[in-house]
């Protein structure tokens, strides 16, 4: 199953290592001494998931209020 890195931020520490136990790759090595962030992590990088969260495509104003 392909998973979004949103998608594994929400699962439990539990179910990230479940996945992690089927994924035969150095970044997971070691998954079950992981904490929840740096597993979500690792396994995005075992599964070449894009991890940047995208924004949106509004322009950012730089007007600065003054009052």
């Amino acid at each position: 199953m392909a998973y979004t890195h949103n998608e594994l931020r929400h699962k439990t520490l539990a179910e990230l290592r479940d996945i992690a136990k089927d994924i035969e790759h150095e970044a997971v090595q070691g998954y079950t001494q992981l904490n929840k962030e740096h597993l979500v992590v690792a396994i995005c990088k075992a599964l070449n998931i894009e991890m940047h969260e995208h924004q949106s495509t509004r322009p950012r104003s730089n007007h600065v209020s003054r009052n």
